[in-house]
């Protein structure tokens, strides 16, 4: 008897040079490329114990075989074998000298993730909840020419790309596709962080501008000022506030001091006002 070769679960046993066999995510196999006299053959599952969808380690299959009765087959099917790239088996009659050799290719479906596993900006790294990208960048960034390093799942792509200069002044959308056309929309927002910025950048009274020196600040006024009610036109850091306040009236009989906070609400600096 011609030995015959087929996959279990075990069906009709066939006889054909030739197999293509693809994994499907329901663990069968699809009936993919064989002889057209051979419509009626029905390929099945590998044992579903040793194969998974995409992901799959081809280099270390192992597959449940039915051969004719009291043939032989080599290599050994049931032990791992590198199906990176088709595989010839050959069944052995037990007569010893009536041979088939089958090729047997082995392919794993699309992927069909479509995810953004990770997303920075520079050294900051982006919180992802859901479809939902959140991530703060520096204060003083460009928000309109961040470029970003994403991970996505493999074999996908995402659009538009996150490596090209993008604006992020209002929130992006962005798509990934999977390898298998799943698509998956994420939006990310892109938010400045709170300035560190604690600076006294002018000081004006009346028509007269103070030196800055560090943080001593000295102006002179003109001879007969009233010196105990004084208004100052002071510029500092964006977003951050001064204390006391100089736009109301101080007396400045003696030196002031006066205290600069940042935006982050933390990071302070006191100038000496003479």
């Amino acid at each position: 008897e011609t030995p015959k070769i087929a996959f279990a679960p075990i069906l009709d046993l066939f006889s054909v040079p030739s197999i293509s066999i693809n994994f499907l995510s329901n663990n069968s196999w699809s009936k993919t490329s064989y002889p057209s006299n051979l419509l009626d053959m029905i390929l099945l599952t590998l044992s579903t114990a040793f194969i998974t969808p995409f992901g799959t380690d081809l280099k270390t299959v192992k597959s449940d075989v039915k051969i004719s009765d009291k043939a032989s087959i080599s290599p050994d099917p049931s032990k791992k074998t590198d199906y990176t790239s088709p595989v010839k088996f050959t069944v052995t009659a037990e007569n010893g000298t009536t041979k088939n050799t089958y090729t047997v290719t082995v392919k794993l479906e699309k992927n069909n993730e479509a995810k953004i596993l990770s997303w920075k900006i520079g050294d900051k790294t982006a919180a992802i909840s859901g479809t939902d990208i959140s991530i703060t960048v520096a204060y003083g960034t460009d928000i309109k020419t961040i470029t970003s390093t994403v991970e996505i799942s493999p074999k996908a792509k995402i659009s538009p790309d996150p490596s090209q200069a993008t604006d992020f002044t209002n929130p992006v959308d962005f798509t990934v596709t999977a390898e298998d056309g799943t698509t998956k929309t994420y939006k990310v927002k892109v938010k400045l962080g709170k300035s560190n910025q604690a600076k006294i950048l002018s000081w004006k009274i009346g028509n007269r501008i103070a030196i800055i020196n560090s943080t001593n600040i000295t102006i002179i006024l003109a001879t007969g000022t009233d010196l105990k009610t004084i208004i100052s036109d002071v510029k500092i850091s964006p977003k951050a506030s001064i204390s006391p306040d100089p736009s109301k009236k101080t007396d400045f009989t003696s030196p002031v001091d006066f205290t600069v906070t940042a935006e982050d609400g933390t990071t302070t600096k006191t100038y000496k006002v003479t």
